[in-house]
């Protein structure tokens, strides 16, 4: 039945892009668990661990899309960063002290890469990618919304191993 799970999951953003391809689309809102902190990228395990246990606390599956929204990304691992961690939720359930409920905006264009990485590593080259393509297909990076990765690969599968992702950045025609 677990298994059934993860690769329903996997399936569900198989149309969304293939592997190592970018592509342009809709992104919908979505209703989310989060918290947010300014700590470096090695301790973003800490958040997600906080963040599932409070989730399952509340009746909620917490092996769901991890989505992390940068707000802002330092250089290097042991830098700080502005991270919010995020997990889609069925329907709204309470606040706590640290972890918000609300939903993750709708971005109309945004250019999408599915990629393989470690959200616990700065080492992720999708960013490269997509400025790469981005300037070769006359867009810009969209400021106002802050770039979001979805780990389509849940946690139980890929704890210290790379990861099925897709970089989400809001774009506009430069």
């Amino acid at each position: 039945m677990e298994v059934d799970k993860r690769l329903a999951r996997i399936e569900r953003h198989a149309a969304a892009a293939e592997e190592g391809k970018i592509s342009v689309r809709c992104v919908e809102p979505v209703l989310v668990a989060s918290v947010r902190e300014i700590l470096p990228t090695g301790q973003l395990c800490l958040l997600l661990d906080e963040l599932k246990q409070y989730v399952r606390s509340q009746g909620e599956e917490s092996d769901r899309e991890l989505t992390i929204v940068w707000h802002s990304r330092a250089d290097c691992d042991e830098e700080p960063s502005d991270i919010e961690v995020a997990i889609p939720v069925s329907k709204a359930i309470p606040h706590s002290r640290r972890v918000k409920i609300h939903q993750l905006p709708g971005v109309k264009e945004a250019a999408c890469y599915t990629h393989r990485c470690d959200p616990y590593k700065n080492n992720c080259k999708a960013s490269e990618a997509l400025r790469a393509w981005m300037a070769d297909e006359g867009y810009r990076p969209l400021e106002t919304i802050p770039v979001r990765e979805v780990y389509l690969t849940s946690d139980n599968d890929m704890y210290g191993r790379m990861r099925l992702a897709e970089a989400i950045v809001p774009i506009e025609r430069a």
